[in-house]
């Protein structure tokens, strides 16, 4: 027990620092393409002047359309936000899945809790780093949501935000032998997603929000990712908001020794990007009791 806690604590401070490390590289690469931005709304705005376009005008009608879609969202989000866990409809696809899961159980096959949570994020009112703590493995939740809010034409990549945010749930499996192991992690996902853009010949404007789940196995080395898409919306000129209500099931495999104890990583990636005035992006498993993601579990054979 005690290698395992000092195997944990390794564990913890590996993924910390490869986290941290992406988050510090995303916001500096950002503040790069941030100053090269205003040289491109200097000329962008000198270029129009030329032509005799009234820039003001244009960046005035740009944050008339920030304060509009600002009301729209506010509404959105208390529509989508309050109140408490609906009794939602279960599609075929999520009734075919939660069949296959209990299937597996037993049978030789293993059901295995997290040990630990860990959550970074770029958003600058945000932690970068929540420190990795134990799970409770009678349903817990996270409770996570990011947003995006443009500016501006979006001309050029000008008025562009971002947030990319992880949470890295981990467990720990000692395999009986020496084989391949099939993984299959069990992630419920109870939210929302707003993403809004309203782009015109004269301007620039996109939005997108998107969530991925990341399966990763650790013994003796990396054995290498597995990425699986769970929604990905995004356009120029869209107006979308829904609920995200899905439990998924996703497989992995690895080669894995016999006696020796291997680390599982899943990690849920949550990605929201908005460019120009009035686009916005949001995802909330946070905001009031029905929107949360529960603690996976994974099903190993």
């Amino acid at each position: 027990m005690d290698n395992l806690r000092a195997l944990q604590l390794a564990m913890h401070s590996e993924i910390a620092n490869e986290r941290n490390a992406e988050m510090e590289a995303i916001q500096t690469a950002e503040k790069e393409a941030s100053k090269s931005c205003e040289k491109k709304v200097k000329m962008y705005n000198d270029h129009f002047k030329g032509l005799e376009m009234d820039v003001e005008k244009n960046e005035a009608y740009n944050r008339a359309l920030t304060d509009l879609s600002d009301t729209e969202i506010k509404k959105i989000q208390e529509k989508l936000g309050g109140g408490n866990a609906p009794d939602f409809m279960i599609s075929p696809e999520e009734m075919e899945a939660e069949s296959i899961d209990s299937s597996l159980i037993g049978g030789g096959n293993h059901i295995v809790y997290p040990s630990s949570v860990q959550a970074f994020s770029t958003q600058e009112d945000s932690p970068d780093a929540v420190a990795a703590r134990t799970v409770v493995n009678n349903g817990s939740t996270q409770n996570r949501w990011n947003w995006a809010k443009g500016a501006g034409s979006g001309i050029s990549g000008t008025g562009a935000a971002s947030n990319t945010q992880w949470v890295e749930f981990g467990f720990w499996f000692k395999p009986t032998s020496s084989r391949v192991y099939s993984i299959v992690p069990r992630n419920v996902f109870r939210g929302y997603y707003i993403v809004k853009a309203d782009d015109e010949w004269f301007n620039s404007k996109y939005a997108k929000a998107s969530v991925d789940v990341w399966i990763n196995v650790k013994q003796y080395n990396w054995k290498g990712w597995s990425k699986h898409n769970v929604m990905t919306t995004a356009n120029d000129n869209i107006n979308k908001n829904s609920r995200l209500d899905t439990n998924r099931s996703h497989y992995h495999s690895a080669l894995l020794g016999g006696g020796d104890w291997a680390f599982i990583r899943v990690a849920v990636r949550m990605y929201v990007y908005a460019r120009g005035g009035g686009s916005y992006a949001e995802l909330n498993f946070a905001t009031g009791n029905a929107n949360y993601l529960k603690t996976p579990y994974c099903i190993i054979n």
